[in-house]
């Protein structure tokens, strides 16, 4: 089989900044990836601890749901996704 000799700074030489940012969210969506730096700065902001009251009730709730996780069915995995993202 051939080979094709690609420069990668060539190609984003090329690429457009709106192409440039599919390919950046793709990267997150598909595989989680992030730059280095930002993975970084993301571990030193946030924390996962608990530091008020209410963090505290969620952290419980979260670890109930989590310790009974083999009894969650379609229904309940479907209203936490919902949940998850009440915020965004």
């Amino acid at each position: 089989m051939p080979t094709i000799d690609v420069e990668v700074d060539d190609i984003l030489w090329s690429m457009s900044k709106w192409d440039k940012q599919n390919i950046a969210n793709s990267l997150y969506d598909n595989d989680g990836i992030v730059p280095k730096q930002l993975q970084k700065d993301l571990e030193t902001v946030i924390s996962r601890e608990p530091s008020t009251p209410l963090e505290q009730e969620l952290w419980n709730t979260l670890e109930l749901i989590w310790d009974n996780r083999m009894f969650l069915n379609d229904y309940n995995l479907k209203t936490l996704k919902h949940l998850s993202k009440k915020g965004i």
